[in-house]
């Protein structure tokens, strides 16, 4: 039987030093995180490649919009959302979506999720309440299913990452998505299930380690935008709720590091093969954005290539002598 692997880590590939010359001659405009084999699995296009299935709810809310599933910058994600109860009993189940149809070879394949959950008080969440994900093969039979359920009921904010494998006999499949809210009843806690990066094949992206604040205890956090697929010219990684206006750095490797001390807390996670400086535009803490565009080159070669990143901004309220806030390092895998 499939057994769930959870929060799975990512390791670096060995590369031999003619991909350390290339990346260093073109600038380093390679890209990074993982492409996703479901149709539209980030979401970054909304509900384009999805259809809803099923909607048992008179009160509830669902659809796509932009929030931190993955704990790091937002994406557009799928929700599902109940009120907190009041009065009578209401009739809030949850909603279920659909894939549009992707082919796969007969062979194993590791299907992944990641889930969030927004508690709206502090009560525990209800019974019954899971993110649900099943993979159907083209007779509509159910061929992987797994649920993810928070880690933690009366969190204001809870995260879970969970895989499985199966084996594919060829042909089309759908995934098939269920956020089951639960049945909401006096006493439970109105809620929001977030689901986002629906991957078929190994996770090849995450964050690692922790960032450090800066100006108002703010962590500045890392997130990527659009595929890192052979030839693109879209991807980009970005830093969110930064110090502004400021500097940052962005750093770029084909490793990551041991944590390097920078003082207060503060880590630099990743080498610094490539470094660029970028404007962090905005005004206070926690207000800064910044855009670091890495095209990735038309070469099959760089296939596979595992990358390693870090956001590092000029802020006079970090706790070091830099003085540098950090994000979290990120690492990602050329598709």
């Amino acid at each position: 039987m499939a057994t769930a692997h959870w929060n799975v880590e990512s390791r670096p590939h060995r590369r031999s030093r003619s991909h350390r010359a290339g990346i260093a001659a073109i600038g380093l405009a390679l890209a990074l995180p993982a492409q996703n084999l479901v149709p539209n699995g980030e979401f970054e296009q909304g509900s384009v490649g999805w259809t809803r299935q099923f909607l048992p709810m008179t009160s509830g809310t669902t659809g796509f919009t932009r929030t931190r599933v993955a704990g790091n910058g937002p994406s557009m994600a799928m929700f599902s959302s109940m009120p907190t109860p009041t009065g009578p009993l209401m009739t809030v189940y949850g909603s279920w979506y659909q894939s549009a149809p992707f082919a796969l070879p007969a062979q194993q394949h590791t299907v992944s999720v990641r889930a969030m959950w927004e508690n709206h008080d502090a009560l525990p969440l209800p019974t019954g309440n899971a993110a649900q994900l099943l993979i159907r093969d083209a007779a509509n039979t159910v061929v992987c299913t797994f649920a993810l359920v928070s880690p933690n009921p009366t969190a204001s904010t809870s995260r879970a990452t969970g895989e499985r494998t199966f084996v594919a006999t060829g042909g089309l499949y759908r995934a098939e998505l269920r956020l089951d809210n639960g049945l909401p009843t006096a006493g439970v806690a109105g809620h929001t299930i977030w689901v986002d990066d629906v991957v078929i094949g190994s996770p090849v992206s995450s964050v690692f380690g922790q960032g450090c604040p800066g100006s108002g205890q703010v962590v500045p956090v890392i997130d990527s935008v659009n595929w890192p697929q052979i030839g693109s010219g879209a991807f980009a990684v970005e830093v969110h709720d930064a110090f502004a206006p400021t500097v940052g750095l962005f750093a770029l490797d084909l490793a990551n590091s041991a944590p390097l001390p920078l003082g207060g807390g503060c880590w630099q996670l990743v080498g610094t093969g490539a470094l660029w400086v970028a404007p962090i535009a905005g005004s206070g803490p926690g207000q800064g954005f910044a855009s670091q565009p890495l095209p990735i080159p038309a070469d099959p070669g760089l296939a596979g290539l595992r990358l390693f990143c870090q956001w590092g901004i000029g802020d006079p309220g970090a706790p070091n002598a830099w003085p540098l806030a950090v994000t979290a390092g990120a690492a990602f895998t050329i598709q």
